[in-house]
């Protein structure tokens, strides 16, 4: 990856130069191999919402092992009754199934990298996701969990020409009675949130970066 255009410099996308960035953009514009990058840095809060987890199953985990250990040495006991010793046998397999999860989530949430990113190229724009349980439009319950135990982040690749539309939507909030604005990219009969935690001026700026790739090469 080169370096990043500098403060001022024009962004061009096939023969329309893009405004300057927000001020104070979480946005960071690389390129590669002559292909646009954008990178949005996660706020202090989403960094929070990620570790916070993995600190309350630090602790989960060490109590796990402890509970573990107990329940072994009596099962191992002579003086310990042939019937606790099959319901001990049976606890210990599903905690040991519990505990394994935990440190494949664990393991998950601390290596997997933090920034989202998209690469536009000619014919196609490739999207690594947020982490997805802070994603609104989430896929189903199955492809959720293999997200949430894969170190890798799964990338999408969406065909510039199968992408229908790419526009910013409101979202009402009942609770709070306000609405928020949210950059969809619609493929087929799917739809996929982008930049979930950009400012309003930042999914303008995006969402007319985006807007003019999927046009410039129509």
């Amino acid at each position: 990856m080169t370096a990043p255009p500098a403060s001022g410099q024009r962004i061009e996308i096939g023969l329309r130069i893009l405004p300057p960035l927000p001020e104070q953009s979480r946005i960071r514009v690389g390129v590669i191999a002559g292909n646009y990058q954008f990178e949005f840095r996660p706020s202090t809060g989403r960094r929070l919402v990620r570790w916070l987890p993995i600190g309350f199953l630090v602790f989960w985990l060490y109590g796990w092992s402890q509970g573990e250990t107990i329940a072994l040495r009596q099962s191992l006991e002579p003086a310990t009754p042939l019937g606790a010793k099959i319901f001990l046998a049976i606890w210990i397999a599903g905690w040991t199934v519990g505990g394994l999860v935990a440190i494949a989530f664990s393991v998950a949430l601390a290596f997997r990298p933090g920034a989202e990113r998209i690469l536009l190229q000619r014919a196609r724009l490739i999207w690594r996701p947020a982490y997805p349980l802070l994603q609104r439009f989430r896929p189903k319950p199955k492809a959720l969990l293999e997200q949430l135990l894969s170190i890798h982040r799964r990338t999408i690749t969406f065909p510039r020409e199968q992408i229908q539309d790419i526009c910013i939507v409101a979202q009402y909030d009942r609770e709070d009675h306000t609405s928020t604005d949210h950059l969809v990219l619609q493929c087929g009969n799917k739809r996929y949130e982008l930049g979930a935690e950009l400012t309003e001026d930042d999914l303008a700026w995006l969402s007319e970066a985006l807007t003019t790739w999927k046009q410039a090469f129509g």
